[in-house]
């Protein structure tokens, strides 16, 4: 499992790397791509949580990135890596060890800590992890970005509640064949 985490930490590493290229390592802060850096530390390290924790973030982090790009956001390749790549590390890393089941509220409190994490290091322009305004024109017309957190908010929570009880059932670890 130690090279799976080597591997999902080097994922985040190619993406800081392009962003570094081009000027913008700040980008790199955004939550779905610290998430590959948490199911490798976990690994890394033997603490399933912290892998969790990352899954989590990526279940929300993968949507949230699809529905960017759909909206004309751009396409950075390394992206692929942070959330496909983090993600599938971290469902072969919970097929072969326990889910820690109540983790949710550690993603969203930590995932909370980074959100102020990114708000007083990141510029405002950037918006990374949407923490600074709404995201869209017709969106921000619409809410407050306070009134827009707490809705946010409220939905990650559900989110996290539910994939941890579904991953809680669903990776379980592969049962392992005795040898002939």
């Amino acid at each position: 499992m130690k090279w799976l985490g080597l591997a999902a930490i080097s994922f985040c590493l190619f993406h800081v790397a392009y962003h570094w290229k081009f000027g913008n390592t700040q980008n790199a802060l955004w939550a779905c791509h610290v998430a590959s850096v948490l199911v490798g530390l976990g690994l890394l390290v033997q603490v399933p949580t912290i892998s969790a924790i990352g899954l989590l973030w990526l279940v929300l982090g993968i949507p949230l990135w699809i529905l960017s790009l759909v909206g004309g956001g751009e396409f950075i390749p390394t992206s692929i890596l942070t959330h496909f790549g983090g993600a599938a590390i971290g469902v072969i890393a919970f097929r072969q060890h326990k889910w820690p089941s109540g983790v949710w509220w550690m993603a969203f409190v930590s995932l909370a800590a980074w959100f102020v994490v990114t708000r007083q290091w990141t510029a405002p322009e950037l918006n990374v992890n949407l923490a600074f305004q709404v995201p869209g024109r017709k969106m921000a017309s619409l809410v407050s970005h306070r009134t827009y957190l707490t809705i946010l908010s409220a939905g990650i929570i559900l989110l996290f509640w539910t994939a941890d009880r579904y991953f809680s059932y669903a990776l379980t670890p592969v049962e392992r064949l005795p040898p002939q």
